[in-house]
């Protein structure tokens, strides 16, 4: 039974109870002492009527907010599940890039004079490549990001952690257009761009591969969140090996923008590396 109808009904005993003590009492109390008992039974009585109308009042509105937050944590959650269900078919052309690029052969030494079509046509070559969707969060962002708090917290937790590593991928990504575009090139005009190209991916061989089962490992995640979803199991889900491979990204970036540096640069002159060479730190 509802806590609200038991409070209801004890009011209503009280009342009943009350009720029949004023009677009985009537019958032999004296006429001005049964005056004075009606009068006081009867505020007795509308003072019971009118808090068991707050109570049954404020029980309503408290059922109606549960059933509310119910209704609206079942949609948020069927949110959840859409965006997780698209997500793996989106970080695929991600990680198979950073594959296909942490494979290459090194490029053959380019002579000291080559002919310019050269870099026009490793330019092109290059950009054409690399050139895949980032991850799209605008579903996330206008569905699930603002209504968290309906979640469980875990799951609330589970779909922040994810909507980092997406960020993160989406990062790495556009530090990798970034530094390959013909427009913002990293030490454009230090060399030709052949050279700066072909010496920028020899020298994140290690990084690269790295990102691309950083975005393995987060597709396994996110299917396994996605099948408890869908069973209704409670999620428990381990994010830390994702950190800890952000944290040897990060690092591995650094080392490997002071060897892009000094390969640029065979001289050694002191240059600072472009802050676009650098991931999201962890």
């Amino acid at each position: 039974m509802r806590g609200w109808l038991r409070v209801a009904l004890v009011i209503f005993g009280i009342a009943l109870v009350t009720t029949a003590g004023a009677y009985v009492l009537g019958q032999y109390a004296p006429s001005g002492f049964s005056s004075y008992l009606a009068q006081s039974l009867s505020i007795a009585i509308l003072s019971l009527g009118i808090a068991s109308s707050t109570i049954a009042v404020l029980s309503g509105r408290g059922i109606e907010e549960y059933f509310k937050r119910r209704n609206e944590e079942k949609i948020v959650k069927s949110a959840l599940v859409s965006y997780l269900a698209g997500l793996p078919l989106q970080i695929s052309p991600i990680t198979s890039l950073y594959y296909g690029i942490s494979k290459m052969d090194k490029f053959p030494k380019l002579p000291a004079q080559y002919p310019p079509f050269v870099d026009t046509d490793l330019q092109s070559q290059i950009e054409t490549q690399i050139r895949v969707p980032t991850i799209d969060t605008s579903y996330y962002e206008k569905n699930i990001k603002d209504r968290l708090l309906y979640l469980p917290e875990q799951l609330a937790r589970d779909a922040i952690s994810i909507a980092l590593v997406v960020a993160t991928l989406n990062k790495y990504y556009s530090v990798l257009a970034q530094n390959t575009s013909s427009k913002t090139m990293i030490a454009k005009g230090v060399s030709t761009p052949a050279r700066i190209l072909t010496t920028y991916l020899d020298t994140h061989l290690k990084s690269h591969r790295l990102i691309s089962e950083f975005g393995n490992e987060a597709t396994k995640l996110i299917q396994n969140l996605t099948i408890d979803l869908l069973g209704n199991k409670e999620s428990k889900l381990n994010f830390k090996p994702l950190l800890e491979m952000m944290q040897m990204i990060a690092s591995t970036y650094e080392t490997e923008g002071q060897s892009f540096i000094d390969a640029i640069f065979p001289a050694k002159t002191p240059v600072s590396s472009s802050s676009t060479d650098k991931p999201p730190q962890a």
